[in-house]
């Protein structure tokens, strides 16, 4: 099957980053315990759209997927698929966040940091059945089909090997080896909310 491999990028006009000091809304989210979330991946659904030609992005605007990160604690059991689907359910806030805007307006992170790595894509062809460790975006996941119960309400957009985070945020989703799925709505929220983001089960 085709894939857009996320590779490193030079270029100050990448369509897709990882983390990143400032994101385009007018409030920086929070968890459930009042912490602010940290940026993982911004994609700007244009450029992105026009490269992939990926039909299940906004037209415009930009997508920020967000995720809870504490180098001191544990906290993997907060970013996996449970808490995610209970934050889309109960439309409540949740340890990770996929939001779409269209404000140009920046807003600085008042919490972690993440430093900026911009990130290209490479057309590649990988087979289905296979685990893939790295970040992509794909119509379908790969070695991880989506049970029926998100294929209803979500589409596949890609997922996020937390090793290609930048240094020293390997570990930004808990594990260095962690991969999270990164699913977009059928039916976005008004809210802002597009998509459920969480941690695969090995």
């Amino acid at each position: 099957m085709d894939i857009y491999k996320l590779t490193p990028s030079d270029k100050e006009e990448s369509c897709i980053w990882f983390g990143g000091d400032y994101i385009f809304k007018s409030e920086w989210p929070r968890n459930p315990d009042g912490e602010y979330l940290a940026l993982i991946l911004t994609l700007d659904c244009k450029k992105t759209k026009r490269e992939t030609g990926c039909a299940n992005l906004p037209d415009d605007g930009f997508i920020h997927v967000f995720s809870t990160y504490d180098s001191d604690s544990y906290f993997l059991d907060l970013i996996t698929y449970d808490d995610a689907l209970k934050q889309s359910t109960e439309r409540s806030p949740g340890y990770t966040l996929v939001a779409h805007s269209t404000s140009r307006e920046k807003m600085l992170a008042p919490g972690i940091k993440i430093p900026r790595k911009n990130a290209g894509l490479k057309l590649d062809k990988v087979d289905p059945n296979t685990n893939y460790a790295g970040s992509l975006l794909a119509q379908k996941p790969v070695g991880r089909p989506l049970s029926r119960e998100l294929e209803a309400d979500y589409y596949f957009l890609g997922q996020i090997y937390s090793s290609d985070c930048p240094a020293p945020y390997q570990d930004a989703l808990y594990l260095t080896d962690a991969t999270a799925c990164l699913l977009m709505k059928k039916k976005p929220e008004k809210n802002g909310q597009v998509g459920i983001f969480f941690v695969c089960e090995s």
